[in-house]
């Protein structure tokens, strides 16, 4: 992280890497609203061939993520999908989490999609307001 480690990470940095990272930017014991993924959905949203390509939930056993993943497993999802996944012409998303009892406010997560070290897509995501101990869907 010796690059990282001089600069400060801000979603202005975040939304100007060019790849994934090997690493998170983000510790888990600095997750003091215990915001928890619990549930992520990937499908496809074409007409005539619509329904869920992918779904983890809390509960699922996920594929194991690599070994140097180490403390950060619980963070990881990994999932492959075929060359007909190129096939589909709009894929939608679902992820839910949930947080505990403190008031979120101005919650950001930025997502990004790579394909072998390119970006195919980016969302930038704000919530004003979490209500505490409530389960939200994106």
């Amino acid at each position: 992280m010796a690059e990282e480690e001089q600069q400060q990470i801000t979603p202005d940095y975040v939304n100007q890497l060019t790849g994934p990272t090997d690493q998170f930017y983000c510790m888990l014991e600095h997750n003091v609203y215990n915001l928890q993924f619990t549930d992520f959905q990937i499908r496809s949203l074409d007409e005539g061939c619509a329904g869920v390509l992918f779904h983890l939930g809390r509960g699922d056993t996920p594929a194991p993520p690599p070994p140097e993943i180490g403390a950060d497993a619980c963070r990881f999802i990994r999932y492959h999908f075929g060359p007909d996944f190129l096939e589909y012409n709009t894929i939608g998303t679902t992820l839910e989490f949930t947080n505990g009892p403190y008031e979120v406010h101005n919650f950001r997560m930025i997502e990004r999609h790579y394909f072998r070290d390119q970006l195919i897509t980016s969302y930038d995501f704000t919530m004003p307001f979490v209500i505490p101990n409530t389960k939200n869907t994106w």
